[in-house]
């Protein structure tokens, strides 16, 4: 959340239109990615699995302030506040967890044992996931008119995170399996 701030006051958001959508995407995912990449920067980690997991980690911390800050402002109207609660932690599992985790994995994908170095941000295999993690936000966040009580977009979009989320766990398992039957020759 630190580095949230951090950002936004650098690249300030005036309203939620289109555009604003757009710069909270990169704002928001970005701030995350530095703390993925902070931690995953001296890792011999190579399993995609781990960095999908740490992703998945940052995001859920980061739902959670964001969720605790969207509630404390409404004070004490109690139902409002709890309403909030609810909706967003229903709408959780396709939010920042997955956005997160989607490029907790695709770093480690790129990286795989070596130390964190700048050619990894700059590898297409990562920026394909990161890019596709801030347009999912950035669409989520997007005054997209709805004359339903539901939540349609958001779940469209959940879906649509879901699939890169079992691909990226797909490869995972297919890299474990591989160095299995590599350690067993």
């Amino acid at each position: 959340m630190l580095i949230t701030m951090i950002l936004s006051r650098a690249m300030y958001v005036r309203n939620v239109d289109y555009i604003g959508s757009i710069m909270i995407g990169i704002i928001e995912e970005s701030a995350k990615f530095i703390v993925v990449a902070y931690f995953l920067r001296g890792s011999k980690e190579k399993y995609i699995l781990n960095g999908l997991l740490l992703g998945a980690a940052v995001g859920a911390g980061f739902a959670v302030f964001e969720t605790a800050g969207y509630a404390f402002a409404y004070g004490f109207q109690i139902p409002t506040m709890m309403r909030i609660i609810y909706t967003r932690g229903i709408l959780a599992f396709g939010g920042h967890i997955v956005w997160a985790a989607m490029y907790g994995a695709a770093l480690v994908m790129v990286k795989e044992d070596n130390r964190l170095k700048f050619k990894y941000i700059t590898n297409i295999k990562f920026l394909k996931y990161f890019i596709i993690a801030v347009a999912l936000h950035a669409v989520w966040d997007m005054p997209i008119s709805n004359t339903s009580n539901l939540p349609i977009v958001q779940g469209i979009l959940t879906i649509i995170a879901w699939i890169v989320i079992l691909i990226l766990i797909s490869t995972g398992l297919k890299q474990i399996s591989s160095l299995s039957y590599s350690n067993r020759i």
